[in-house]
């Protein structure tokens, strides 16, 4: 790769080492300004002109997302000119605008089409969501029978291993895309009150009359039969067995090309191609399979774990993955361009952390694969802060804000251990210091505050979706959000719809 055609895919910018703490301050203020800006801006263009799409990839449920996501942040975050319960209503507009497509028009899931992000399956769990998350009345109340029916018919189909269809395990539309739905309801029942309240054999009656049940009661009953072990499990050992399937073709088809090249014990394919990062890829799924219980993951690890191990053997020279499972003609010497969510290091270095993290809670790794998980994520991570301030603007897919995640992810494995040795890795202390890693996302979120600066200017390009949040600004309020939190020591979320599990 030259650089000039590596130069093509991001903007160059100063490649030192990550802004100080005597300018942290500046960024901070910076980034605060232009969230305070641009959010405002981004719910007045989707009120203007609604996307085609309502769903959360590039419709108005992906910024009901935002606005649900930054009414929820502390008050010494959101900026001032952000007011929480006004957030709040303009998110639920927009999804019961979401909501009204599906009803209009229903769609019967498949497994190529049950994923959360470009899927009714999302605006369905956004729904379901957000009954959970809501006291008192809620316009939502009346629909969850119809949004669960819909997540429970998923499930039937995704789990039925019969249904191939090209595979249909990737994230963007199939099965694990389902599965973080499911995963996302699991993980906010496991901290609502009412499930507490049945666990003690006790029911609220708070806020409507006495001795009448919560409605929500009835609705925390159906999700967790929905979101449980069994159907969970039904739909990972769907994504498992066609991932042995398609290993199988994969390394006969290597072996009769002469090819003396590994394959993993899983692999899957999107529309007849073997990719390899975080939409349609083997990075995606395996990230999302991580996230499982571990219970549901047990009869799996050694496929799992070899096929990690298999992608960490993929990276290449410059630190990042091809998009596409090697065949044995590529030259080594030649490092893929693509350094985004959707393709390249960006999304895998996400899913790597995720494996670290989960290290003792999940999938417990070996001394010397964790030595090569945490090497592999300083050479993506130092990758993406070079070359993550990309032509194709501030969106999560294959912008900046995805960039960003992909820094704050890295964070969270080095920046606390900062060492090949400690906690996650074993070995020896890498350069940096304690935020490192913190400091490259605030730097790439910083330069990002000019992005319409760039885009005058002809060095960035305007997203076909330029409000949204996986190709545009909304994606970017998120990232920079979740700048500001972790510089608090907030809450901690990742990529939306993908690492906010």
């Amino acid at each position: 790769m030259s650089s000039s055609s590596s130069s093509r895919r991001y903007i160059p910018h100063t490649d030192g080492p990550p802004p100080g703490t005597e300018h942290l301050t500046e960024s901070k203020d910076t980034i605060s300004t232009a969230l305070n800006i641009t959010v405002p801006r981004v719910i007045q263009a989707n009120r203007e002109k609604p996307p085609p799409s309502a769903g959360v990839y590039i419709g108005v449920a992906g910024i009901a997302h935002m606005t649900y996501d930054l009414s929820s942040l502390a008050a010494n975050i959101l900026p001032s000119g952000l007011v929480p319960k006004s957030l709040a209503a303009d998110g639920d507009q927009f999804l019961l605008s979401a909501l009204q497509t599906v009803l209009q028009k229903p769609k019967s899931p498949s497994p190529s089409r049950c994923a959360f992000l470009e899927t009714d399956v999302g605006i369905a769990t956004l729904v379901l969501l957000r009954v959970l998350d809501t006291k008192g009345e809620s316009p939502f109340l009346a629909h969850w029978e119809t949004c669960a029916g819909m997540l429970r018919g998923a499930v039937g189909r995704a789990g039925d291993v019969r249904e191939y269809e090209d595979g249909a395990c990737e994230v963007l539309y199939a099965r694990a895309g389902l599965l973080y739905s499911l995963l996302r309801i699991r993980h906010l029942l496991a901290y609502h009150p009412a499930a507490e309240e049945q666990k003690k054999g006790t029911t609220s009656t708070a806020g409507v009359g006495v001795g009448a049940e919560d409605p929500r009661t009835g609705v925390v009953r159906a999700l967790k039969g929905l979101t449980g072990d069994e159907p969970v499990g039904s739909v990972v050992r769907a994504v498992v067995e066609i991932g042995r399937l398609e290993a199988t073709v994969y390394r006969r088809q290597l072996e009769g090309a002469g090819v003396n090249i590994g394959a993993p014990p899983l692999m899957w394919s999107w529309h007849g191609t073997r990719y390899l990062g975080a939409a349609h890829g083997v990075a995606g799924i395996l990230h999302v399979l991580w996230n499982c219980p571990k219970n549901v993951l047990d009869p799996y690890v050694g496929d799992l774990a070899g096929t990690l191990e298999w992608l960490l053997d993929c990276q290449d020279s410059s630190g990042n993955w091809p998009s596409k499972a090697p065949d044995g003609v590529r030259d080594p010497l030649v490092t893929s361009d693509l350094v985004q969510w959707c393709h390249g290091a960006t999304g895998i270095v996400i899913f790597l952390c995720t494996a670290l993290r989960r290290d003792l809670d999940g999938i417990s790794l070996t001394h010397e694969l964790r030595r090569r998980l945490v090497a592999a994520v300083y050479e993506g991570a130092r990758l993406i802060h070079r070359q993550g301030l990309l032509r194709k603007g501030v969106g999560i897919c294959h912008g900046v804000a995805g960039s960003v995640y992909a820094l704050l992810a890295a964070s969270r494995v080095l920046d606390d251990n900062h060492s090949t040795g400690g906690g996650a890795g074993g070995g020896e202390k890498e350069e940096g210091g304690k935020m490192d890693y913190l400091m490259r996302a605030v730097h790439l979120a910083h330069l990002a505050t000019e992005y319409e600066e760039l885009m005058r200017a002809g060095e960035m390009k305007v997203p076909d979706r330029p409000w949204s949040l996986y190709e545009g600004a909304a994606g970017m309020c998120e990232a920079w959000a979740e700048v500001l939190c972790r510089l608090e020591g907030g809450r901690v979320k990742g990529v939306p719809g993908f690492d906010d599990i």
